[in-house]
């Protein structure tokens, strides 16, 4: 099945992913969730890879090439510090990536044992869990 880079890149995607894949599950279930797992995965990281790079290329620099950070408000996060042109042009680059489509093997709910739980928020979440 396809599943858009947008949803697999969200938290709540994420979040019920480990939870999934964190539960005890038959061996064969097991196995296809490994492959499964590894790609998301993998995908998120080449999502996270690129969208570092695109901030750096579009953030301000110093005098030395090196990217300028600034703090938001009370918050400890840091984050790129861009001129409004360059965080339109960001921004455009990062919603052009989320429509990427991922292609992802499906698992039948079945398959995954009498003990999985999850719960409809995470079987709305994980696509290519068929119900």
């Amino acid at each position: 099945m396809k599943m858009l880079l947008a949803k697999v890149v969200s938290p709540k995607f994420q979040a019920s992913l480990n939870k999934l894949a964190s539960q005890d599950i038959p061996v064969r279930a097991m196995y296809k969730m490994k492959g499964i797992v590894r790609i998301l995965r993998d995908e998120i990281a080449k999502f996270e890879e690129i969208r570092n790079e695109r901030a750096v290329h579009f953030a301000e620099k110093d005098e030395h090439g090196k990217p300028l950070y600034s703090k938001s408000g009370d918050s400890e996060m840091v984050h790129f510090k861009m001129d409004p042109e360059n965080m339109i042009k960001f921004s455009c680059d990062l919603a052009e990536l989320v429509r990427e489509e991922i292609d992802v093997a499906e698992v039948h709910i079945n398959e995954l044992g009498d003990l999985v739980r999850l719960n409809s928020d995470d079987l709305l979440v994980l696509e290519f869990v068929e119900v």
